[in-house]
């Protein structure tokens, strides 16, 4: 049952109630108006870049602008809450992962909205590696000097994107598998969690991939 929903979670867009207005929709000149596309992550995160990237397309394809909105907070529930909330005419979208579809149902005892009737699932939009990374500066430079780190007496630290995030959630199955500890370090974003870490200020993360590749090119990571 988990692993069915976890699976159906991998579906990264959804939006509010269009299958059931598509036809009615299409027959009307939809879209005659922009298309509101929430993102539950602040700006400059592997989910943001992608949704800018594929609202673009859309909007050149429908002939109406497609306008992102970054709502970030409480592990995507505000986004999800404020998709769910509005009116099902296709005028609203969501990129919703994991978070959002699979992990809140489980984490939170009552949620503002009902992942299985709010939302209706649409396509895959992205699929975004986690990857984990560390300061060049730092005295890790292999996988073994960071367990080392992790299990010594004293424990370590980490930049953490919100609890039950999927990024906080690797972290922990990271420090579960190799019996490590560390303190999660809340950040707001993934842009600003990068910064500190390649700047030595937290020692590592679990980032999106698309976000930390131009500082793991330029050396930084």
């Amino acid at each position: 049952m988990f692993k069915g929903v976890v699976r159906r979670a991998l579906l990264a867009a959804a939006l509010t109630g269009f299958s059931a207005i598509a036809g009615q929709a299409a027959a009307a000149g939809f879209p005659d108006h922009p298309i509101r596309w929430l993102v539950p992550f602040s700006a400059g995160g592997g989910s943001d870049i992608a949704t800018r990237i594929v609202a673009k397309h859309v909007g050149d394809a429908l002939g109406q602008p497609v306008v992102v909105e970054n709502r970030p907070g409480a592990a995507t529930i505000v986004a999800a809450q404020e998709t769910a909330r509005a009116a099902p005419d296709g005028y609203t979208l969501l990129t919703a992962g994991m978070s959002t579809l699979a992990l809140n149902p489980w984490l939170y005892q009552k949620l503002p909205y009902d992942p299985g009737k709010d939302l209706t699932p649409v396509s895959t939009l992205v699929s975004l590696p986690i990857v984990l990374v560390v300061s060049p500066d730092s005295s890790m430079h292999t996988l073994a000097d960071v367990k080392a780190y992790l299990k010594r007496d004293k424990p370590g630290s980490y930049a953490s994107l919100g609890v039950g995030s999927p990024h906080h959630l690797a972290m922990e199955l990271f420090l579960d598998t190799i019996q490590g500890r560390a303190t999660a370090i809340p950040y707001k974003g993934t842009p600003p969690a990068l910064q500190d870490v390649a700047a030595g200020v937290v020692p590592m993360m679990m980032a999106d991939l698309a976000a930390a590749r131009p500082l793991i090119q330029a050396g930084k990571l």
